[in-house]
């Protein structure tokens, strides 16, 4: 074979590498991609049992086109017992990336399961608008636990070193392609805190009769001004019931 011919050939060997590593990159980067580190986790208490753990600075990497299916899913550990909604968000706010609609699926639970390692809820969605390459986008979940569960609780299950986190494309069932999806164990995390509950008067971040007995024995005790009038007096006792019982 003469030189030429060895370079043609050589050349055609070399495109046909350089053409199944775009591939390869194609399919790998479609719908959402991580970042190379543990992402940053924001958890926030929004009522006695519903928590919402935001995972941070992802990416829509190549975008997604309609006709695709795209998967994520949290492992469902430590006090976590269900998890009961999902959206992809513009990083730092609140508005969902247009052309997702993810709901749960078994199918898509079970195989998310079995990659990380332990009991997962999976969700997937269809794209039915064209998602933009390279936009920032937190995941946003929302998760049940057990009543009296506090923030530290859960930042300690997800920090634990597991893989909690996947997310890539999917099958139309919605089971993760293999060769096109990611896991991460969760990163630093921060605690979120909201307005506090007037009644939470402990500060753990719950409204419980802890609570109520603490301000009983500062109303027996005559330091229960809770309406700030300057009293104590039986107003400030209804106040604080009226306080204890509406949902913060």
């Amino acid at each position: 074979m003469s030189l030429v011919s060895r370079c043609r050939s050589l050349g055609m060997v070399l495109a046909m590498f350089v053409l199944s590593t775009l591939a390869v990159v194609k399919v790998a980067m479609a719908c959402s991609h991580a970042p190379p580190n543990p992402p940053m986790v924001c958890i926030e208490r929004l009522n006695d049992t519903t928590y919402c753990i935001l995972i941070k600075n992802y990416n829509t990497a190549g975008g997604a086109s309609q006709g695709q299916f795209c998967t994520c899913a949290l492992r469902r550990i430590g006090p976590i017992i269900a998890v009961t909604s999902f959206e992809m968000l513009r990083c730092g706010t609140n508005q969902p990336i247009q052309g997702w609609n993810f709901q749960p699926g078994s199918a898509s639970s079970n195989a998310w399961s079995q990659i990380l390692g332990g009991p997962a809820t999976g969700f997937f969605s269809a794209v039915n608008a064209p998602v933009p390459p390279e936009t920032c986008i937190d995941l946003k979940f929302l998760v049940t636990v057990p009543m009296g569960t506090t923030p530290g609780q859960v930042a300690a299950a997800l920090s634990g070193g597991a893989v909690v986190i996947g997310n890539g494309e999917a099958d139309p069932n919605g089971r993760p392609l293999p060769g096109s999806f990611e896991v991460r164990p969760a990163g630093p995390i921060t605690i979120v805190v909201g307005t506090p509950c007037r009644a939470d008067l402990d500060g753990d971040g719950l409204v419980t009769s802890m609570d109520f007995f603490m301000f009983l024995t500062a109303f027996f005790n005559g330091n229960a001004d809770f309406n700030g009038d300057g009293i104590t007096s039986s107003q400030d006792f209804f106040d604080y019931i009226n306080a204890f019982f509406t949902p913060c």
